[in-house]
């Protein structure tokens, strides 16, 4: 007898992110303790596990700056429903349901329990008064009463989320696999022994804050400058206006282009610094636990979702307003020049991120499916059907 979970996410496994590594990490961990997960996804992928394909997708800008997919299927409710019910799945959980997707039709469709994880935040302040109408509307009409339960990965996601949550809601922050960040890793070529070693992972988008970061360098005096090195993790539509800006950096700097897995561990468990200049949508500091979980330091932007995770850091004149090129060099320049604080602050983020530990955060979820469905006047589990439906 076990458990069974359909976990639907509007992303395809083929990409990189933080909500994508999150779900991959809890399908693993919730296994691990006698789950039966089922990812369904638009993702044309099978190596992941049991997974059921529904909808295609497709890229669209999203109210915090970022980038959101759009996923749709042509199957009706009523064939949707049959996919569904042919699972013999416990309880749905959906990862993101700000956006017009395929997760709305399968939510339509579905006769078992939902909750839903909100990943997004964004300044309320600063939100366009058409998508706050919008989402108000939808939060009444499309979503609310097909939930029997809410996550909210931080304060911030609570808070702008707060119109869809049901009474049942719950803050857990994401999963962040860290134990494998103990494991032995060779060390990048492009991490030079001569160097301090700085590292950006991001998206090229004007949220993420990589143009600030390049001019707050630039702005070192020379002496500084010749000490680093920065690699930069990530692409993104601000890239042509980049390649135009590379001639003009007067430091050691490598463009890598976009990756996951192992090899984007290896970069931060070899270099010195993290520097995650984002100014704003962030709802959680996913790249933040990973830098913990390194042992690396961070020098972050001073955005909703940043000063939540890094709440209890140990130095927070590192958490700056990256547009602020002056107070951003200023933080850079004591971190390159201070090797104690580099080590406190090491130390520091390696204790932290223990209370991310997966298996901790796994059991959470799954306390969480257990109140819900008792609250939904369910009994689980179920016994497992003998195949998966892939549609």
């Amino acid at each position: 007898m076990s458990l069974r979970i359909g976990l639907v996410i509007s992303s395809s496994f083929s990409q990189h992110g933080g909500v994508i590594e999150h779900v991959k990490s809890l399908a693993q961990e919730l296994t691990r303790l006698g789950v039966t997960p089922l990812l369904i996804s638009p993702s044309t992928e099978t190596s992941l596990g049991p997974h059921l394909q529904i909808g295609h997708t497709i890229r669209f800008p999203s109210p915090n700056g970022s980038w959101a997919n759009l996923s749709l299927t042509a199957q009706s409710i009523h064939s949707l429903r049959q996919v569904l019910v042919r699972q013999k799945l416990d309880l749905l959980h959906f990862h993101e349901l700000t956006y017009p997707a395929a997760s709305w039709q399968i939510l339509a469709a579905s006769s078992i329990p939902n909750i839903a994880t909100f990943h997004t935040g964004w300044n309320t302040k600063d939100a366009n008064p058409l998508f706050t109408q919008s989402y108000s509307w939808l939060a009444k009409n499309v979503i609310k009463d097909r939930l029997q339960g809410t996550i909210h990965v931080s304060q911030i996601s609570a808070l702008c989320n707060s119109l869809l949550s049901p009474s049942n809601s719950v803050l857990l922050p994401p999963i962040v696999n860290t134990p494998q960040y103990n494991s032995p890793s060779e060390c990048p070529k492009e991490i030079l022994p001569n160097k301090l070693n700085l590292l950006f992972i991001g998206r090229f988008e004007k949220r993420k804050g990589l143009p600030y970061l390049l001019k707050a360098l630039n702005s070192l005096d020379p002496a500084k400058r010749a000490q680093i090195h920065l690699n930069i993790i990530g692409s993104g539509p601000q890239q042509p206006w980049i390649a135009l800006y590379r001639p003009h950096l007067n430091f050691s700097v490598n463009f890598l282009g976009a990756f996951g897995g192992r090899k984007k561990i290896a970069y931060l468990k070899h270099s010195d610094i993290l520097l995650a200049p984002t100014t704003h949508g962030e709802s959680f500091g996913m790249i933040l636990v990973e830098a913990m979980a390194a042992g690396l330091p961070i020098i972050a932007g001073n955005n909703d979702g940043y000063l939540e995770t890094l709440a209890k850091y140990l130095d927070k004149s590192l958490i700056v307003d990256p547009t602020n090129t002056r107070l951003f060099a200023s933080a850079i320049n004591k971190l390159i020049t201070d090797p104690p604080l580099r080590k406190t602050l090491s130390q520091w983020g390696l204790a932290e991120s223990r209370k991310y530990s997966p298996s901790q955060i796994a059991r959470q979820h799954l306390a969480f499916y257990k109140k819900t469905l008792t609250l939904a006047g369910r009994t689980p589990p179920r016994p497992p059907p003998s195949d998966f439906a892939i549609n």
